[in-house]
């Protein structure tokens, strides 16, 4: 139970002089960490079954006195639908120095911590909490939520009931102003009524509230937070701005002395790389991922979710949609999206995404120098390249990725 959390270093009793004073130093260092606990264990240690337990141990070194026992710990559990084997922790023992200093680096490297012998962070740690604890949120500069503008959420009704009263009554429905340092953002809950209806106009990347009712009419203009848009930052500025704190941020002017804004075209696509098979995606009207609702779909009734799945399921009644995939020659591919942008095509979307440049276009990379802002801070792990119609859609979501999207 305890290698859910964390890892484990343990002296095999009986123990030395030496290993007890060792424990006892890492026991100090690591009082303030919750990934790692320090203790003793029984060398003829069994399990509630009887069955010993197992050391994963070299040929080379089954001679070396078991002294010091490590416990990594537990690889989270992914793949759902399959119920995985119950396997017993094996237990690693320790051959390197029993000094404080290097068994705590050890640990470090081994359990994901930052630690020094006297309990307190390394340089890295402090790092880390920097940036942990100033990770940039939406909700820290909006209140501005879907709900309210479509009138999805019970908070529309509730705003429309106060709205003429007490300030402190109408700032629970989402009028706010000057939030943390935006001076001119306001973000007013929508809302609908009998005797007032609301209808929003989007222009210049603000809103704009037309509002009818019984003593006339009224405009308000409301502006929700934007992206900030920037000129190409130095690394320092990209690093300290943006990086540490996952801020996204437009930037620029960055991409202005690339070949591709001149050279890339469908026809220079089509000569070049027309021949080349691509692997697509098709839907009818656009949209490329989604969330519906699980009764839609035929088998609901029949369909049983394993109990071991649901239970990990914050939405179990819902389900995300992709989809349909197609493999066709990069040429075919150009030729169906410009036909749905001329409209001689009706009711297909055709997306080529998540394609890697590297494996279905390398001549294409030559094309692409990368950034100066990002040398030596990102590492870059893939280079894709998605093309459509312009009329797809992807739903909001998350990636684990620092995404650098560059569009031509």
């Amino acid at each position: 139970m305890i290698l859910q959390d964390a890892c484990i270093v343990a002296g095999v009793l009986p123990v030395n002089e030496t290993v007890v004073w060792t424990l006892v130093s890492l026991e100090r260092a690591f009082r303030y960490e919750k990934g790692v606990r320090v203790g003793v264990i029984h060398g003829d240690f069994r399990w509630e079954t009887g069955e010993k337990l197992k050391w994963a141990v070299d040929r080379e070194l089954e001679g070396e006195p078991k002294e010091v026992a490590f416990f990594s710990r537990a690889a989270t559990e992914r793949s759902y639908l399959i119920r995985p084997p119950k396997v017993k922790p094996r237990a690693y023992f320790y051959t390197e120095s029993r000094s404080p200093e290097v068994m705590v680096e050890f640990l470090n490297q081994n359990c994901n911590t930052y630690r020094t012998l006297d309990g307190d962070l390394t340089f890295q740690g402090l790092h880390r909490e920097e940036i942990l604890g100033n990770i940039f949120h939406v909700s820290d500069v909006s209140s501005f939520t879907m709900g309210v503008k479509f009138g999805l959420t019970n908070t529309t009704e509730q705003c429309m009931v106060n709205s003429h009263t007490a300030p402190t009554e109408a700032e629970t429905c989402g009028l706010y102003e000057g939030v943390q340092g935006h001076d001119d953002f306001r973000t007013v809950g929508e809302y609908q009524h009998s005797q007032e209806s609301v209808t929003l106009h989007v222009e210049n990347g603000g809103r704009e509230r037309m509002e009818s009712s019984s003593s006339g009419k009224q405009k308000v203009s409301d502006r929700i937070v934007e992206c900030e848009r920037i000129p190409m930052p130095t690394r320092a500025e990209f690093f300290h701005n943006y990086v540490k704190h996952s801020r996204p941020v437009i930037i620029t002017g960055a991409m202005d002395q690339w070949n591709v804004l001149k050279k890339w075209s469908n026809e220079f696509l089509r000569e070049r790389l027309g021949k080349k098979e691509v692997r697509i995606k098709l839907t009818s009207g656009g949209e490329y991922e989604g969330v519906e609702d699980a009764s839609l779909w035929e088998d609901f009734g029949t369909f049983q979710i394993p109990l071991q799945l649901r239970d990990k399921l914050p939405f179990p009644d819902l389900v995300v949609v992709r989809p349909a995939t197609m493999n066709l020659k990069l040429g075919k591919f150009l030729d169906m999206i410009e036909e749905t942008a001329r409209m001689e095509v009706k009711n297909i979307s055709a997306y080529l995404e998540y394609s890697s440049i590297p494996q279905y276009m390398p001549s294409l990379q030559a094309d692409i120098p990368g950034f100066p802002f990002v040398t030596d801070l990102l590492t870059w792990h893939d280079l894709n390249m998605w093309l459509s119609d312009g009329n797809t859609l992807g739903k909001l979501h998350f990636d684990p990725w620092e995404n650098l999207l560059c569009q031509v």
